[in-house]
């Protein structure tokens, strides 16, 4: 599974939860999905997933962004599987209907891998809007 494979995943595996639309600033979403950066690198999950070109995507923790991240969610907009308001980020929404997160999913043996790291990425975000609510 390429990274890029993988992302694609997790926007269907948030979807198959029904968790199409995800409210969060740019700098949330980064976090969140640093949290899943720090999973996918433990060894027994890249066995998992056995992504191969996980070594590109990158974090930096002293401005908190990913530009392969900022890429991937610029691809996904671009081929029709999310929309926000770039590059604020306030409302990603995924275009995949849960049906079609469901059916990817299943077409992967490591989907219970990518179910986790959703779920994950999904409760990081809805932390940080606990502890920021005036900000939105």
């Amino acid at each position: 599974m390429t990274a890029n494979e993988f992302f694609r995943a997790l926007l269907a595996a948030l979807a198959s939860k029904n968790r199409t639309e995800l409210s969060a600033g740019h700098s949330d979403i980064h976090k969140a999905f640093f949290r899943v950066l720090r999973e996918i690198r433990k060894p027994d999950i890249q066995n998992q997933l056995n992504i191969e070109d996980v070594i590109d995507i990158d974090y930096d923790p002293l401005y908190g962004q990913s530009r392969w991240f900022d890429k991937a969610l610029t691809r996904a907009q671009r081929d029709h599987l999310i929309s926000f308001p770039n590059p604020s980020y306030d409302k990603i929404n995924i275009k995949y209907a849960p049906e079609a997160g469901k059916a990817l999913l299943d077409k992967l043996e490591s989907h219970e891998a990518i179910e986790n790291l959703a779920e994950i990425f999904h409760s990081q975000l809805e932390a940080q809007n606990k502890e920021q609510p005036a900000s939105r």
